[in-house]
């Protein structure tokens, strides 16, 4: 008896040091940010689907059925700032070789999860894709490990390549800015899809946002999506 307890107990030991199932097997952890490639999880409804790899990269698109695809999200990255210390640090787990107190990110059966320890900080990014609604949705959840308040700043970009069904001659073709009675970003492009002349992509807020970028140029600026000036100085530049 106990012989067959253990064998299906090791059945569930991790296949590599890379991570492993739950002894339920509805979820996969993987348990390094370092991984010989990106893992992904793919979360999707009829109108949307999205790659959701364990460092929150990969695209997302909506496809009509002539098989004609709106690009969305091309890449996601999340950010805090201490106000006071001016230390910032990702939620991703990038870059794989910062400093950081424990990292984990859940693949389940449409949704994914990082957790991680980083700045004294504990954090939590949930991303899904809802049953209905050409979106998905993240979840940010912060707790302060320390004993003293902190200042935190919260930084969100959505990398895309928003460009329609046509790209000529590699020139982008649509235009955006900060909407603030929809406290979102919000890109447009007219083309024809789905009956509409007009495509639209943000992203949102259910906080108040202090800032924002529409222009990649300016939220990036000298730097990269995992090292942006505007997370670096602290503050977007209200950018169209």
């Amino acid at each position: 008896m106990m012989g067959g307890m253990n064998a299906a107990r090791s059945a569930r030991q991790p296949v590599s040091s890379f991570g492993s199932f739950s002894d339920d097997g509805r979820e996969y952890a993987v348990s390094t940010p370092a991984t010989p490639r990106d893992w992904y999880n793919y979360l999707w409804n009829e109108r949307y689907v999205a790659l959701f790899s364990h460092t929150a990269q990969g695209e997302a698109l909506r496809q009509d059925r002539l098989g004609r695809r709106i690009p969305g999200v091309s890449g996601r990255m999340a950010f805090l700032r201490d106000r006071d210390s001016g230390a910032w640090w990702s939620l991703n787990g990038l870059p794989v070789d910062a400093q950081r107190g424990s990292y984990r990110c859940r693949h389940g059966m449409g949704y994914s999860i990082i957790e991680q320890e980083a700045g004294g900080v504990a954090s939590s990014w949930r991303c899904l894709v809802p049953r209905e609604g050409s979106c998905e949705v993240w979840t940010l959840v912060l707790r302060n490990l320390g004993a003293v308040p902190r200042r935190l700043q919260l930084f969100v970009a959505a990398d895309t390549v928003f460009d329609g069904i046509l790209r000529p001659q590699a020139y982008y073709g649509g235009s955006g800015a900060f909407e603030r009675d929809l406290n979102a970003v919000a890109l447009r492009r007219f083309q024809d899809f789905e009956g509409a002349d007009r495509t639209w992509c943000y992203l949102g807020s259910g906080m108040p946002a202090a800032g924002a970028d529409a222009s990649a140029a300016a939220f990036l600026g000298h730097g990269t999506l995992q090292r942006p000036d505007a997370v670096v100085r602290g503050a977007c530049t209200g950018s169209d």
